[in-house]
């Protein structure tokens, strides 16, 4: 395991797991793997949603959920959050937030492209 993901796994959860501890039973291999392939599909909201519950049976701190949560979304979608005017977001909740704002401003954008030609006859001189 050579990966951030991983990494966290071993070092944080495998200690856990190899002192039984009751709290290690409810981590399972099985919710790393859900997360870790995790990917948003149609909704920024809907993946956020899935992605806060896996998040929160891994036990996954801060930074860790970050990377995770980067890992699922599409590369335009992380470029315009990371070089948004106010800077990238520092914490979870924040990267949840400005996921769901920018692609509901992305889907109202595409819905905005579609009904142009409905109300001027032509097609706008940009692609959505």
């Amino acid at each position: 395991m050579t990966d951030r993901l991983g990494e966290f796994w071993k070092n944080e959860k495998m200690d856990l797991l190899l002192a039984l501890d009751q709290d290690a039973e409810k981590v399972l291999w099985g919710d790393f793997l859900k997360l870790r392939d995790l990917r948003m599909k149609e909704r920024a909201d809907e993946y956020t949603y899935q992605f806060s519950y896996l998040a929160k049976q891994t036990g996954y701190n801060d930074a860790t959920q970050i990377i995770a949560f980067k890992q699922g979304l599409s590369k335009s979608l992380v470029l315009k959050i990371m070089t948004r005017p106010e800077g990238a977001p520092t914490n979870i909740k924040d990267w949840m937030n400005a996921a769901i704002l920018f692609n509901k401003s992305y889907k109202q954008a595409q819905e905005y492209g579609k009904t142009w030609d409905e109300d001027n006859g032509r097609k706008p001189p940009w692609n959505f």
